[in-house]
């Protein structure tokens, strides 16, 4: 999007619309602040709305002075009233709204304007902050403007692509087209409070594209006379319940579910919780009916869904659409009444009262107070009933049991606390406690005899869990890998990561989760460590924790069925494991150091590498090379497997560089040619490494692609890895991929992933300008794929995801890479589709990659079983987003990447389809996130890395020689 300083506008008419009422004293403000605007096209319509003191008179001064000032005097109806005789009255084609006692910034309409005419929007939003009377400088983001869209540049959004937005449900700090307002008829609803939530969703819906910039414009003043100050005053509960209710349906009718579920699931339920949390201090009884009944509507909206939200939410939500609180908690007011304080919740939050209820979440000052009000709300619940069953067991777990484990509850109340909790929860169904997931425990565990009689009792409790299925050490990193049973299966905006954590609060590890569902609820999960020097000598406890914004995070212990004594890493550096408890998983972490490695015998200046096969033409092959040639090393090689045989066999020098295998079998006459080949070359190799000469083996494949002689290739694998010093691969799941097939040793094995290909192929182009050099359309969506085309890249679900979208979104294809015959003939059938395709059947030349890459909306690589993909970080190269298949090889190193989806590979032409009919690969984040992943994973970086290798695996073959 274009900034304001970029934007030459065309002075269109801006109507701010401000209604006024008891403001006489700061209006003056506001008035000042429209006069100070860089853009001077504006007119404000005061509505003064029956004000009782002189906010007339003085809306009447500016208008004598400047007669962009129009003053409409009206008896009292109410803000939405005077906001619809505004919009009468308004002659601008662009309209704001202000509130009499906020502050514009000077830019404010310059900015707006801006944002909404260069995107072609019709409607813009900024960004609010809350100030005190006296000082802007000590100032919040208001509320809802915290989402993700305010944290990144200038940017237009969908509502489907950025449902955050739905959560700013006031008008000021926004600008919207007078036609979009005409068009939906917009009215303000009169006589109630909360007058704007509902007309805002329907202004938000109806435009479909929002223009954000993401600037602090507005200050929105803070006082006790505003209507949030108050939300459980029985008018604004009322006036909100029913215009909360009024939302939902509108955004249902919508029809876009992604909206549904975070408006309601996010939104919705966040400020019916603040409302639901303090149900004891209402009084009306038709209120909390109220209360219940949007609980009701919620939860027949999310269904499903409603297992993904936070546990204690869904449960309390639950109970809520039943008729809870009616039915149950109608004595719990007088319960609590002893407790504490029966005040509000202060507007300011600096009030000393601690509001007692058994929902809110506790802190070190109010947790004694609230585990008090959940032993009483507990007590009150039926054992009997599910749906009471399950609030009892998070409530005492996570409002009575764990603020005591997390040292907010100290001394003789500790204990008296922990036993009363121990006893009802010994009433509780076990099923209802297997559904709780406690939230994240602190780094700091407390020391105290209180606080580990409660992680005790929690440990002992039958929660939810996640269990280990392997643990591994390779060097100086643990590999762990497991599953977890889910309701419902991990979200896109679900973050999965394992915890370590040490028992005396002194050290803590949290690494990114890979995460796939494997069958029905189970999802297998992995993640890999560096534990370092801090973990020595330390119990460190695992930990899965789920976190999504809008939800909690939620922590699991992680359990095993049963564990080797230790685990023993190699090398000179390396971790060693002993496993202390299976039930949590319970470790303890040592790295000890062998035996140094010897220097490496030749400088660099006198290296001297063999590769095979030796694919200069491989832009992967130069990238790897480049540092070490820029030291002076020297390379040979050869693509012939006699040639390499006759190099094994000499007496030359320098470390043997072993990557694809396909040129020793795949070129054989027959089987029993290949399985002669193969002897020859392990015989040689065998020789060399007697001789001395260090060996690297870089795994590009599990075995060669289409393989015809799939016995000679195993055994050749086999032998590479058993003769190798060092073995490199590019991800960390290569041995599971690999399976049984055969076995890498894991003291051998170093990750160093595939870089980017930043500066090989040269910058991107725009996009239009690629377009037209390829010569595919201007405005299509464009779906590239790239690199050679052989079966099993799994074209032909790519072609028939295309064809299947032609009707409601269509897609062209843009094809660049040579294909065989057999892919060659699939593309020719497409000339009987409606797909339009744009190809170049051949080698693509360096000087045309930018522009395939440049022209397209996405990538699809629908490969079948591979370990990793130089096509996928050509296209994070050009910052385009990636659709890839959804196996463990692929994910368990790329799966948190924002710019990659992966699609299903048992249903893949449906499932590409799906992710083509989403707009997700339009987001400029998700763009900026794959130039991010291309920074990071530099060639330089890599060929550092393979620098590195070819120091170490001289040095190995040279103690080994010793």
């Amino acid at each position: 999007m274009t900034s304001p300083s970029d934007f030459r506008n065309d002075q269109s008419l801006v109507s701010i619309i401000v209604p006024v009422y008891g403001t006489e004293a700061v209006l003056p403000e506001l008035l000042n602040s429209f006069l100070a605007q860089t853009w001077t096209a504006w007119e404000a319509v005061l509505v003064i709305d029956g004000s009782p003191d002189d906010a007339a008179g003085v809306a009447r001064r500016y208008a004598e002075r400047d007669p962009r000032f129009r003053v409409l005097e009206t008896e009292n109806g109410g803000i939405g009233r005077a906001r619809n005789l505004g919009l009468d009255t308004a002659r601008g084609d662009l309209i704001a709204f202000c509130d009499s006692d906020d502050v514009l910034e000077p830019e404010a309409l310059q900015v707006l304007t801006a944002a909404l005419q260069s995107s072609q929007v019709e409607m813009a939003t900024a960004i609010g902050v809350d100030f005190f009377s006296g000082s802007h400088r000590h100032r919040n983001r208001y509320w809802t403007m915290h989402g993700p869209q305010f944290t990144r540049g200038w940017a237009t959004y969908e509502v489907a692509q950025m449902p955050p937005l739905l959560e700013d449900h006031v008008v000021w700090a926004k600008l919207f087209r007078r036609a979009l307002i005409d068009r939906i008829g917009l009215r303000f609803p009169e006589g109630v409070q909360c007058e704007d939530i509902h007309p805002m969703l329907q202004l938000q819906l109806a435009a479909g594209r929002i223009a954000v910039a993401p600037v602090e414009l507005y200050l929105h003043r803070r006082h006790e006379g505003t209507v949030s100050a108050d939300y459980l005053r029985a008018s604004t509960l009322g006036d909100w319940l029913s215009q909360a209710a009024a939302t939902i349906d509108e955004v249902v009718a919508h029809g876009d579910r992604t909206a549904v579920l975070h408006y309601v699931g996010v939104h919705t339920l966040g400020q019916w919780w603040t409302r639901a949390e303090l149900v004891p201090l209402v009084e009306d009884s038709s209120l909390v009916e109220g209360i219940e009944r949007l609980a009701a509507r919620m939860v027949e909206v999310l269904g499903d869904d409603l297992d993904e939200l936070d546990p204690v939410r869904a449960a309390a939500l639950r109970f809520f659409a039943a008729g809870g609180p009616s039915r149950r908690w109608a004595g719990l007011p007088a319960a609590l009444a002893r407790l504490g304080s029966s005040s509000r919740r202060s507007w300011d939050a600096k009030s000393a009262d601690v509001v007692v209820s058994p929902l809110v979440a506790p802190s070190p000052r109010t947790a004694a107070i609230v585990a008090e009000a959940a032993l009483e709300a507990a007590a009150l619940l039926e054992p009997d009933d599910e749906r009471e069953a399950h609030l009892a067991a998070e409530l005492l777990v996570s409002r009575a049991l764990l603020p005591i484990a997390h040292g907010f509850i100290e001394d003789e109340h500790a204990v008296d606390l922990t036993d009363r909790v121990q006893q009802a929860l010994a009433g509780v169904p076990e099923p209802a406690l297997r559904r709780v997931a406690p939230p994240s425990a602190p780094l700091h565990r407390p020391q105290s005899e209180t606080a580990d009689a409660a992680w005790a009792i929690l440990e002992g409790l039958p929660l939810r869990h996640a269990r280990l299925a392997l643990a591994r050490v390779e060097g100086e990193h643990l590999v762990l890998r497991g599953e977890i049973e889910l309701s419902n299966p991990l979200h896109v905006a679900d973050r999965l990561s394992i915890v370590l954590r040490s028992t005396d609060g002194r050290f803590q590890r949290v690494a990114a989760a890979w995460a796939r569902a494997t069958d029905g609820a189970t999802t297998s999960w992995s993640a890999r460590f560096v534990l370092g020097t801090a973990a020595t000598g330390r119990s460190i406890a695992v930990t899965l924790r789920r976190e999504r914004r809008g939800r909690g995070p939620l922590e699991v212990p992680v359990v095993a069925r049963s564990l080797p004594e230790q685990l023993h890493g190699q090398g000179e550096t390396a971790l060693h494991l002993a496993f202390e408890s299976a039930s949590p998983v319970t470790l303890r972490a040592e790295r000890r150091h062998g035996t140094p490695i010897a220097a490496a015998p030749a400088a660099a200046a006198d290296r001297r590498i063999y590769a095979y096969p030796n694919w200069m033409s491989n832009p992967y092959v130069t990238m790897l090379q480049t540092a070490a040639r820029a030291q002076g090393t020297r390379f040979d090689g050869t693509v012939d497997p006699r040639a390499l045989v006759s190099e094994l066999r000499s007496s030359h020098e320098g470390v043997v560089h072993l990557q694809w295998t396909s040129p020793v079998t795949e070129k054989a006459r027959d089987a029993a040619h290949a399985e002669e080949i193969v002897d020859e070359v392990l015989e040689a190799l065998a020789r060399a490494r007697e001789a001395g000469r260090p060996i690297i083996w870089t795994v590009h494949n599990v075995l060669p692609h289409d393989t015809r002689f799939r016995d000679a290739a195993i055994r050749l694998h086999q032998g590479f890895a058993d003769l190798s010093h060092l073995i490199h691969v590019l991800g960390s799941t290569t041995q599971e991929a690999i399976g049984g097939l055969y076995e890498l040793p894991v003291e051998k094995l170093r990750v160093l992933p595939h870089s980017s290909y930043a500066g090989i192929y040269g910058a991107g182009v725009p996009q239009a300008d690629a377009r037209a050099a390829i010569g595919s359309g201007a405005e299509s969506t464009q779906v590239l794929f790239f690199g050679q085309m052989r079966p099993y890249k799994g074209l032909e679900h790519l072609f028939g995801a295309a064809a299947a979208l032609q009707d409601e979104h269509p897609v062209e294809l843009l094809l660049a890479g040579n294909p065989t015959p057999s892919v060659r003939a699939e593309i020719e059938q497409l000339d009987a589709t409606e797909v339009q395709v744009t190809s170049a059947l051949r080698f693509i030349e360096d000087d045309e990659v930018a522009d395939w890459f440049s022209a397209a909306d996405v990538a699809v690589l629908p490969y079948r079983h591979i370990l990793n993909s130089g096509s996928m970080h050509l296209a994070a190269t050009y910052g385009l987003p990636v659709i890839l298949p959804d196996e463990h090889t692929i994910t368990a190193d790329y799966g948190d990447q924002a710019w990659i989806r992966f699609f299903d590979p048992a249903d893949a032409q449906a499932s590409i389809a799906a992710l083509l009919r989403e707009p997700w690969y339009r987001d400029p984040a998700v763009r900026q996130a794959a130039l991010a992943y291309a920074q990071e994973r530099s060639p330089y970086a890599m060929a550092m890395g393979f620098l590195e290798l070819l120091d170490e695996v001289e040095a190995i073959a040279a103690r080994d020689a010793r």
